[in-house]
């Protein structure tokens, strides 16, 4: 494989990591934010669900933010898994030390 080729090809991997991290972090803002206004984002006009979904994107991502040794590829993986329901709802109800080695699988 070309070398400039291999290396357009990780720059892009990092500019879609970025994007994808970037978006959750928004989300994160502004959750946190209606939530210290007292009122969820659903309130405010998102359709992401609110604190009070025990399997939200949000309690997912403190989950995964509280876990330890986690690369930032894994990472990145898991923050795009959230989006699928059934994935966070065995995430959030699996024991802590599965959650590390199913990360790893993705």
């Amino acid at each position: 494989m070309n070398v400039a080729v291999y290396m357009l090809q990780k720059v892009i991997f990092v500019v879609v990591m970025r994007n994808d991290e970037t978006e959750l972090r928004t989300l994160y803002l502004k959750e946190k934010l209606a939530r210290m206004q007292g009122k969820s984002s659903t309130q405010s006009g998102d359709s992401e669900a609110t604190s009070s979904d025990p399997y939200s994107n949000m309690v997912c991502l403190n989950i995964l933010n509280n876990m330890e040794d986690v690369s930032n590829e894994v990472y990145m993986k898991a923050i795009k898994a959230f989006k699928d329901l059934d994935f966070r709802m065995s995430f959030v109800m699996m024991p802590e030390i599965r959650r590390g080695p199913i990360l790893e699988l993705l």
